[in-house]
């Protein structure tokens, strides 16, 4: 059984004014927006990932001796221009100035707050551009920026209206929507692939997040923490993400994905307007391109949501010819396959390469809060009322300690673990002094703790008995003889997953 295509129904003889002026609009926004953003423009991504497959074709031919090519040699030149061209090459100076080797949207911002300060009397500028980086993406460079898009957008569109007497636009309209669609599949494929990777996006709350106070967060530290609370959730959240860019690879499921990713990035949007995330932007742009893209199925949406009845089928094929369709498609899927490839590659050489974040990733084996229950210097106890007296001692990612005192006078350390010595060595971050070993005695205690799975309401309201871990530290600090009897802390946001609760915790 031969597959047929889809049939192209009849072009209108002609859309409505109002449909040619937004469609023209819409194609320029998109363009401006796309080819002016520093992460996903699309032509980049295509030659990053051309020159990530040549390089890696290089490697093989090297390796089993085919041939030797080394593509750097081109390849280095211009993708360091295209870095500087699409306005993400930054030389970062003291003080966090921008050098002379900028992008050009980094210089048409600062021009145009130059252009603002000359209309005012006093020579104030309208609005100030700082181009440094903070991983905002809605700074007032941003800001300045859409604006600019906009203003330019439809000024371009008055052009095109008035020298184009176009009726309609079904071709164009059918590659504007294949490279907008291609531009929110690499997109969503990022959001979902950084959930993926540690500490790319929402890892799990390091011991400075879990004590401090929940009044003390900032609403995107809320996000941040709830999310990196639950992997499995932050997992489900990125394959939803990447399920999206899946589904929008290929026009038969164009349609599912476009509400695939309608689905996910409302809830990113109200994520990021609700708790002041500050992408706002970025993802706003994606939710609308994302809608945008059902333009072409508006008559068969209406047929089946509204008036239940059937619905001819849409055809978004850019090209019929076969032998231009089949290496168009060929590019596609080599394209996708290869950003999949070169983003893993590089989450896993950063992970290798790059200590600070191999350190991040792993948690210590001591990781937790050790309460402090009994501390003595050079054998003497250090009463409860002593406002020196340590509250506890930390272990976090990172390879790093934490001690603070009663008074909340906070002492940080480098971490090296060597538990089959039975021995921890802790340096003074920033003394340039040598580490101190201390020496572990790992046990358990019995303590009264929360009942963390209660049946009836009177074991809702009481503690209960339980084997808790236990550490004795002995070592040196600041010329001192310290001993610390410690017992583990059991955060709340860490209880296990219950399929039967007899009450809310």
């Amino acid at each position: 059984m031969t597959d047929t295509p889809p049939t192209l129904p009849e072009e209108p003889k002609g859309w409505p004014a109002w449909q040619r002026l937004l469609f023209r609009y819409l194609c320029l926004h998109w363009l401006l927006y796309a080819f002016t953003d520093p992460q996903g423009n699309p032509l980049v991504n295509l030659l990053s990932v051309i020159r990530f497959l040549l390089d890696k074709v290089a490697t093989w031919g090297k390796d089993l001796s085919l041939f030797d090519v080394d593509l750097t040699s081109w390849t280095g030149p211009v993708f360091g221009w295209l870095n500087t061209a699409r306005g993400t090459s930054m030389d970062m100076r003291p003080g966090g100035e921008i050098g002379e080797d900028h992008g050009w949207c980094l210089q048409f911002t600062s021009w145009l707050s130059d252009v603002s300060a000359e209309w005012l009397s006093d020579g104030t500028p309208l609005f100030e551009v700082y181009h440094q980086q903070t991983g905002s993406g809605d700074t007032m460079h941003d800001f300045v920026k859409l604006c600019a898009i906009v203003v330019v957008a439809g000024m371009l569109t008055a052009f095109w209206s008035l020298l184009d007497r176009s009726r309609s636009y079904p071709r164009l309209g059918r590659w504007l929507h294949l490279l907008a669609r291609w531009y929110v599949a690499l997109q969503m494929l990022g959001y979902g692939m950084a959930k993926f990777y540690g500490m790319t996006q929402f890892p799990e709350p390091g011991i400075s997040g879990l004590t401090r106070e929940i009044g003390d967060h900032s609403p995107m530290g809320m996000v941040w923490t709830f999310m990196g609370v639950s992997t499995g959730y932050k997992y489900l959240s990125g394959a939803g993400e990447v399920l999206g860019f899946l589904l929008l690879l290929h026009r038969r499921t164009t349609l599912l994905g476009c509400f695939v990713t309608v689905g996910v990035m409302t809830n990113v949007c109200a994520l990021n307007f609700l708790y002041g995330v500050p992408v706002k932007l970025y993802s706003a742009h994606l939710l609308l391109i994302a809608v945008f893209l059902l333009a072409p199925f508006k008559e068969q949406l209406w047929a089946l949501f509204i008036r239940n009845r059937p619905s001819e089928p849409v055809d978004i094929r850019v090209v019929h010819n076969r032998w231009i369709g089949w290496p168009l498609a060929a590019l596609g899927w080599l394209w996708a396959v290869g950003v999949v490839w070169q983003y893993h590659e590089s989450r896993s050489a950063m992970a290798e390469n790059n200590p600070r974040f191999a350190a991040m990733m792993q948690k210590p084996e001591l990781f937790g809060l050790w309460e402090v229950e009994n501390m003595l210097l050079d054998g003497q106890q250090v009463p409860s009322s002593d406002s020196s007296r340590w509250r506890y001692l930390a272990f976090d990612r990172g390879n790093m300690a934490l001690a603070r005192t009663l008074l909340g006078q906070a002492y940080a350390f480098d971490l090296s673990e060597d538990l089959d010595a039975k021995q921890v060595t802790l340096t003074a971050r920033g003394s340039g002094q040598d580490g101190e070993v201390w020496t572990i005695e790992r046990s358990t205690v019995t303590r009264k703790v929360r009942n963390p799975a209660p049946k009836t309401r009177a074991d809702f309201g009481g503690p209960i008995d339980a084997e808790v871990p236990a550490i004795v530290f002995k070592g040196n600090w600041q010329g001192k003889a310290i001993e610390l009897h410690t017992v583990k802390k059991e955060f709340r946001v860490h209880d296990g997953f219950r399929l039967i609760r007899e009450f809310p915790r």
